[in-house]
């Protein structure tokens, strides 16, 4: 299924019309690699190999600075510039009081 378009699907929970699938299968360079870090070495781990990086569930857009500064600081150490390709962050607001 990675390599080959997907026309139609018709189930019970999902209806898809003239889809395509993206990317479109195996790329040379293999899978993009994201992982999910907030620690020292596992950012530093990320700067040296990831694609992507991830980090989840603040309350307060003020701890995504934070979590980005620690990144930042991995890519100096790692000579990648102190710049992240791709960078995701989830605020969960769901418990939060104002």
């Amino acid at each position: 299924m990675a390599t080959r378009t997907i026309r139609s699907i018709d189930c019970a929970e999902l209806i898809a019309s003239d889809a395509v699938l993206r990317p479109r299968g195996p790329s040379p360079k293999g899978p993009p690699i994201l992982i999910g870090a907030r620690r020292p070495r596992m950012l530093r781990l990320v700067a040296r190999y990831a694609d992507a990086w991830n980090t989840a569930w603040h309350t307060k857009p003020e701890v995504v600075a934070e979590r980005w500064a620690g990144m930042r600081q991995a890519c100096e150490e790692e000579g990648r510039g102190g710049d992240f390709g791709s960078k995701q962050a989830v605020l969960d607001q769901r418990n939060r009081r104002n």
